[in-house]
């Protein structure tokens, strides 16, 4: 995992826009569609020309479309909307931008699913701009409520994750270095499947810098295809100081 910076939210989730602000308070007004279900506004409002969410846009570019948590290149077709902290628990968050990550579905649906922190279960907490209609709920701060959280996963737009989780070259895997380091593992790379990918990932490394002479280019051509930019990265500079001291 890497850090990312957040970008600014695009035009139609910006609460310092006042007709973005009661856009979005409509929206919350009206967050259930006929079956019972939060309406998916982040892929179906602020559309741009080519028909496609400028929310899913700039989540994309956010993080040069890559899954948040696995590294694996995305597109619009292939990656979710990832509420870091749930929609069906925090509903009063669904149209929070600071709330968004882009992550590839397996993560999302198969990993990290619907996982609430224990401290945060039963806790009423909403966007800001609805404090007047919700007097008794918390106001959602991001910054405050992740300082305070600590049986949480990494959110590497406020995390970074090399402070939570060691990665070690030699054995293919994450070592937690902290409890949301252990949380984060535990979800998304605690997988027999996981490691074996790692493997394959540095013995493609080894290869190309054994056999190339310039493996950086095409480690980098290889990420612009697959993604997983911070492994691969961590096994080109791992194997070209192995071959520099002649141990390859």
């Amino acid at each position: 995992m890497k850090k990312i910076e957040r970008l600014p939210a695009p035009d139609c989730l910006d609460n310092d826009l006042e007709k973005s602000k009661s856009q979005k308070i409509k929206f919350y007004q009206t967050l259930h569609d006929a079956s019972g279900k939060i309406q998916a506004r982040w892929n179906s409002t602020c559309l741009d020309t080519d028909k496609i969410s400028k929310i899913r846009k700039r989540l994309l570019e956010m993080s040069e479309n890559a899954c948040v948590f696995c590294g694996i290149r995305i597109s619009n077709d292939t990656f979710d909307v990832e509420h870091f902290l749930p929609k069906d628990g925090f509903p009063y968050l669904a149209y929070c931008w600071e709330n968004y990550l882009p992550t590839c579905k397996k993560c999302n649906q198969n990993h990290k699913g619907t996982f609430i922190p224990n401290s945060l279960k039963n806790r009423e907490i909403v966007e800001e701009i609805l404090k007047n209609l919700f007097l008794n709920a918390e106001v959602y701060n991001h910054q405050s409520l992740l300082e305070a959280t600590t049986d949480r996963i990494i959110e590497p737009t406020f995390d970074n994750p090399d402070e939570h989780l060691e990665f070690l070259e030699a054995f293919f895997c994450y070592n937690p270095l902290t409890e949301i380091g252990r949380q984060t593992y535990n979800m998304f790379f605690k997988h027999k499947e996981v490691a074996e990918h790692f493997e394959k990932l540095s013995k493609f490394v080894l290869k190309v810098v054994k056999g190339s002479n310039n493996p950086e280019e095409l480690v980098i051509a290889h990420i612009e295809l697959s993604g997983f930019e911070y492994v691969c990265l961590k096994f080109l500079s791992y194997w070209l100081q192995e071959k520099k001291e002649e141990r390859i």
